[in-house]
């Protein structure tokens, strides 16, 4: 999977300037332009982590200013207490914001404005909690190359009908 990332640069674009496809993000009108951010644009290689996805929202769930009426940025990685590079952290946060798990804002610079778990957030993660629930999880998918996020969660929830001696 491909992202896009960059380094940020300040400017000013007025009605006759040209700026690239893709390389500026409106942020406000002033007298005589339009401020803009823009990016230098450079591809970098991410793959989807599980633990990392449910240490993200462990921490999110965890910490009371992610009460959904607050947006912040985590000071990534020192905050969610991972070693995971910033790059991994934000591109892990963007894609939960982008399926559902977290309300805020989407990454406009290095990353997202996260205010709350959802619902579907609070119930993804009511599933995966459990550390003896998340092992087998993970145990059942080891053997596959690449496995997406909702069969992660049906494997959990099976795991979870299983104890509970469900059919």
């Amino acid at each position: 999977m491909t992202k896009v990332s960059g380094n940020l640069i300040y400017g000013i674009y007025n009605q006759n300037a040209w700026l690239k496809s893709g390389l500026a993000f409106l942020l406000g009108y002033s007298m005589g332009g339009v401020y803009v951010r823009v990016y230098e644009l450079k591809e970098c290689e991410m793959k989807r982590d599980m633990d990392l996805i449910r240490d993200l929202l462990l921490f999110v769930e965890s910490e009371p200013g992610f009460d959904g009426n607050h947006g912040f940025v985590p000071n990534v990685p020192s905050e969610v207490g991972s070693t995971h590079s910033t790059k991994e952290i934000s591109y892990h946060l963007d894609l939960l914001m982008k399926e559902g798990f977290l309300s805020g804002m989407p990454r406009l610079a290095k990353t997202p404005i996260i205010s709350g778990l959802t619902w579907k957030g609070h119930e993804f993660l009511d599933d995966i909690r459990d550390p003896s629930i998340w092992d087998k999880t993970k145990e059942r998918a080891k053997g596959l190359t690449s496995i997406g996020l909702a069969f992660i969660w049906e494997v959990a929830k099976a795991e979870i009908r299983t104890r509970l001696k469900l059919p």
